[in-house]
């Protein structure tokens, strides 16, 4: 795909409703990512997917370090390079190695992650093949997890699906104040 299918609204392009509800997602700098510029095309989806997007990235039972692994999995998996590249600085902030996020890459089969990781990757793997976690990765995570948890890697590995769905297809293309970061793929 070349250029995207939906541009990101420009800032002399904003209606008022549109700088309404954007408002919340301006960067400290002035910066709004252009996830957010393509979705202030439909300010009222914009709206009432916000709330879902805030409770897996800031209310959610697990760890922000668990989060990520889900969302950066979903990424790799779903080769959605919009969503790796912003989620790499957040997973190097929770206190992922270079070398843990380029493992992500690889999966639950990487020698490096513990049982809960290793458990939490397959669970991702297993959401984005067939919808369900396997008994295996259940009974891993089951064991550690209450059950806010458990439902809360069902819904991050189900939202960053959605948002994968919506990068790729609408042709989200990556901010420049991530351009220098590592690619999804190597090059």
């Amino acid at each position: 795909m070349k250029g995207p299918r939906i541009p990101p609204v420009l800032d002399d392009e904003m209606s008022q409703v549109q700088r309404d509800t954007l408002k919340p997602f301006v960067q400290p700098d002035g910066r709004l990512d252009n996830v957010f510029r393509t979705m202030g095309r439909y300010p009222d989806a914009l709206r009432r997917w916000t709330p879902f997007i805030g409770h897996v990235l800031r209310r959610s039972s697990l760890s922000l370090r668990e989060t990520e692994l889900l969302i950066l999995r979903v990424a790799a998996a779903r080769e959605a390079g919009y969503a790796w590249t912003q989620h790499v600085r957040i997973a190097r902030g929770a206190g992922f190695s270079d070398d843990e996020i380029l493992a992500v890459r690889e999966g639950p089969s990487a020698a490096r992650w513990d049982e809960v990781e290793r458990a939490l990757l397959q669970a991702a793997d297993d959401l984005l093949a067939t919808a369900q976690i396997s008994d295996a990765a259940w009974a891993a995570l089951a064991g550690r997890y209450a059950v806010p948890q458990l439902i809360d890697v069902i819904l991050t590995v189900g939202q960053y699906n959605l948002v994968a769905m919506v990068l790729k297809t609408c042709g989200v293309e990556t901010d420049e104040a991530f351009a220098d970061d590592p690619p999804l793929q190597d090059t």
